[in-house]
């Protein structure tokens, strides 16, 4: 009983102390991954990563890892007389900019674009094939024929192909494509199936017709939904990157909105407004003559914000990380270095931010 007791005291007390460690952390800060390095290993490992940058001094490389170890107390203004490396005006300016400003690297504003086109075009897509199902009965589909018929799952099938493609098919298709062209080179590809598809949705005649074509537009879905929130995360500054990642579902709802209002002015536009959903019209009248404009027009307005995209991404950069992997044909943390440049404001921020990313991965380990 006595042994019981003392088990039962004991639990209580490692319970006690996890709560208690717990509650200590109550801005949920999370250490870095180098604090529990001294300053002998931390030479050791800075030289032999030295390296990988050897357009960037030894001295100011271990500056900025010894910097980024201690980073809360750089940027604590409090401490900033007692620091073994101190800080210039402009780099404590930069840092702080970094953590209080949106937009403190100028870099970010092209991708921050750039997802937002990918997200938007993501949700025009969705609308367009929404608005399409009005004008089943022209491919002889409609929903109004009755269960019996066989047309409603057609009409179905036609609906779902692009997401069933995107899942089964698009995101899985990702992975190597991120592998060996990057987020940018992904995307893009996912962009072009996307503009090719919607330009063939334009001259569709069957229902099989545009089922095929869909499943090619599902294609492109699925790898950009899977890369461009990827691409977002891995250039944005660490105390913004969590808005960056919503900032897909977002743009995605705007761009369902914005193409609802296309798909309705295209309508209009067409005199098309007054078609009968459950009418089937003979071919070569005036009711089916505008409804299949009106149906070709919708189908092909995602081209826009498609081509909008495509040219976002030529002035948008690659994704760091993407340089960074060891062990992969891209590896080139110089390359890494450069893009960063082009984007950070800190450049004492950006050997730290390729030295942990690597350091984090094992991949120098």
């Amino acid at each position: 009983m006595r042994d019981r007791a003392s088990y039962t005291s004991n639990m209580t007390e490692r319970f006690r102390a996890q709560v208690r460690r717990r509650q200590v952390n109550l801005d949920a800060l999370i250490e870095g991954p180098l604090v529990h390095l001294d300053d002998d290993d931390l030479a050791r490992d800075v030289r032999a990563f030295a390296r990988n940058l050897p357009d960037v001094a030894h001295g100011d490389l271990l500056r900025a890892v010894r910097i980024a170890r201690e980073i809360r107390a750089y940027t604590d203004e409090t401490l900033q007389g007692s620091l073994p490396d101190p800080l210039t005006d402009e780099e404590r300016k930069a840092l702080k900019a970094e953590r209080e400003k949106t937009f403190s690297q100028s870099g970010m504003k092209i991708i921050i674009i750039t997802v937002a086109l990918a997200a938007l075009l993501q949700g025009h897509v969705q609308a367009s094939i929404n608005a399409g199902s009005v004008f089943a009965s022209l491919l002889g589909v409609s929903s109004d024929d009755g269960l019996q018929s066989g047309k409603v799952w057609k009409l179905g099938a036609m609906n779902a192909a692009p997401y069933l493609a995107a899942a089964l098919l698009g995101a899985p298709l990702s992975l190597p494509l991120n592998y060996w062209m990057g987020r940018r080179g992904a995307i893009a590809f996912a962009a072009a199936f996307i503009f090719a598809s919607s330009l063939a949705s334009a001259f569709i005649h069957t229902w099989y017709q545009l089922l095929g074509v869909r499943i090619i537009n599902g294609i492109g879905m699925g790898v950009k939904a899977v890369s461009t929130p990827i691409l977002a995360s891995e250039t944005a500054v660490d105390h913004w990157r969590g808005s960056s990642i919503l900032m897909w579902q977002l743009w995605v709802a705007f761009g369902i909105m914005m193409g609802g209002v296309t798909n309705l002015v295209l309508v209009a536009a067409t005199n098309a407004l007054s078609f009968d959903v459950s009418m089937n019209y003979p071919e070569g009248s005036d009711e089916a003559s505008r409804g299949w404009l009106a149906l070709r027009l919708i189908l092909a307005a995602p081209m826009v914000p498609t081509v909008l995209t495509m040219i976002a991404l030529s002035y948008c950069i690659e994704s760091p990380r993407f340089y960074m992997r060891k062990n992969t044909p891209n590896y080139r943390p110089m390359r890494a270095y450069e893009i960063l440049s082009s984007v950070r404001n800190t450049q004492v921020r950006i050997p730290v931010f390729i030295y942990c990313t690597i350091w984090i991965t094992g991949s120098e380990r």
